[in-house]
Order: structure tokens, then C-alpha cells, then sequence
């Protein structure tokens, strides 16, 4: 006789009423009031948690990230994705924030992890960017640290991870970081070789952090706006004093005034970079 299939589990079935008293238990614990948005992802069973400052009665702190990342890890819960760029993150702490959010990416989902975790503006510092791509597990596919201050040797922490432990992210978002352009080539040489090696693709972002370099730039693209808009007319000038045709004097204008323009938007790219 053929050997019997064995029984097929059903998926668990999803109690909002649990998750929701995890996560007035963690408020009650650090004396916070519950945010509305949290409440609303927890009530539906959503699978990315988005606080709000305006989903508060009071400004979103460390006590409030810390009672959101316990009801997330909750085995009640099935949270997968953190997004904190509704609240100002300046006001957390660099301690609390990278105990809470290391804890978030290890243990969230009923311990499998964080799928997805946004940031921006928080004091992590590079000791914080350590401890976050040491927790962080492989189920890890999107991370947002933005303006969090990680500089170079949070940049080469993510190089190193994303080898060996973070084998299934897809974007790594580290924009605004103070490090320096040496660290971001080493950061893009490593998503480039996972990629080359078989793995899967990672999208690193690493706009304004190479800040002298940057300005440098567009100082550079100034001077050609200043270049361009005093010599293209001596150029037209010379253009009609020569006896050049209509057509000939028209392209020399679209020349001239093309490179106005383009100088223009990158010496802007440049600084908003």
C-alpha cells in the first residue's frame, strides 16, 4: 500500500483581539498612549505597521517605539514591515533606537523577522547600523535608513552583510549618511559582486552622502551656467558678424541655450543631493 500523505495543517487563523491586547499590555508597560494607525494596522491584520505623529494625542518618542516593536513581536501579531517616516525620528534616542529596532528585525513575524523596516532622520550612528545588520535575519528584503548618520563604517557593516546574512535584500536605502565616497564605492562594489556571483540584485541608494564632492560639483556646473549664458551671446554675435546663415545662427542659439539648461538642473541636482 502506498504510503498515506501526511495531514496538511491549516494556516494559523489571525486573532485581532489578541494583537490588539499585546498591544495595549506594551502601552500600558510604557505608560504611552496607543497610536491610531498602529491600532488600525493591528485591527485588520495588516502586515506593515506605519505609525503617525498625527495618529497620537503626543509627539511619537522612545517609549512609544518601544511599545509598538513589543505588540509587533508578538506571536499574536503578523506584522512583517516597520515604517517609521511618519514620525520624527530625531526625537528617538540612539540607544533605544537600535535595541528596539535590532530586536524588531530578529524577532517580528513570529520570530521569522522584519521583511521591510523604514527610518529616516534617527540618530543610529554607526554602532546602531552594527547592531541592526547583526540582528537582521534573511527574510530581511528592504531596508530604509535614511539621514540616520551610519557613515562609513555603517556603510562597510551592510557591505560585509550583505553576502552571508542578508542574502534576500533588495534594496538598501542609505541616502543622507555622512560617509565619505570611498565607503559608498565599497558598498556598490559589494551589491555588484552578490549580483555577479549569482545572487539576487540589491538596489543601494546613496545620494547626498559625498558631500564635498557634491558641491564641488555644482559649484563646477555654476560657473558653466555663468560661462554659457555670458559667452553664448559673444557666440551668436560672432556668428552674425562672420555672415553666417539664419539656420547656422539658430543652432549656435539652441547650443547655447541647451547647455544654460543643463548646467542649470545638474548644479541643482547637485545641491539638493
Amino acid at each position: 500500500p502506498e504510503p498515506a500523505a501526511p495531514p496538511q495543517t491549516a494556516p494559523p487563523v489571525y486573532d485581532a483581539g489578541a494583537a490588539l491586547d499585546a498591544y495595549a499590555r506594551s502601552c500600558a508597560r510604557y505608560a504611552v498612549s496607543a497610536n491610531g494607525a498602529v491600532l488600525g494596522a493591528l485591527r485588520f491584520g495588516g502586515v506593515c505597521v506605519k505609525p503617525s505623529d498625527e495618529s497620537g494625542g503626543a509627539p511619537f518618542g522612545d517609549a512609544d517605539l518601544l511599545a509598538v516593536v513589543d505588540a509587533i513581536c508578538d506571536p499574536a501579531s503578523v506584522a512583517r514591515a516597520l515604517d517609521l517616516t511618519r514620525v520624527d525620528g530625531a526625537r528617538f534616542t540612539q540607544a533605544c533606537a537600535a535595541r528596539a529596532l535590532s530586536h524588531a528585525l530578529a524577532k517580528a513575524d513570529r520570530g521569522r523577522g522584519l521583511a521591510y523596516l523604514a527610518l529616516v532622520g534617527a540618530p543610529l550612528g554607526p554602532r546602531g547600523a552594527e547592531r541592526l545588520a547583526t540582528a537582521a535575519t534573511p527574510q530581511l528584503r528592504a531596508l530604509r535608513l535614511q539621514g540616520c548618520d551610519v557613515r562609513d563604517a555603517g556603510l562597510d557593516t551592510f557591505a560585509q552583510a550583505l553576502g552571508e546574512r542578508l542574502p534576500q535584500l533588495e534594496r538598501l536605502d542609505v541616502s543622507r549618511n555622512r560617509a565619505s565616497l570611498h565607503a559608498c564605492k565599497r558598498l556598490k562594489k559589494a551589491a555588484k559582486a552578490r549580483g555577479a556571483n549569482g545572487g539576487k540584485k540589491c538596489r543601494v541608494e546613496l545620494r547626498g552622502n559625498c558631500l564635498a564632492l557634491e558641491m564641488a560639483c555644482a559649484a563646477t556646473h555654476a560657473c558653466g551656467v555663468a560661462a554659457w549664458a555670458t559667452g553664448g551671446p559673444y557666440l551668436l554675435h560672432e556668428a552674425k558678424r562672420l555672415g553666417l546663415d539664419g539656420a547656422c545662427v539658430r543652432s549656435l542659439a539652441v547650443y547655447a541655450s541647451a547647455h544654460v539648461f543643463y548646467f542649470a538642473a545638474s548644479a541643482q541636482t547637485h545641491l539638493a543631493e
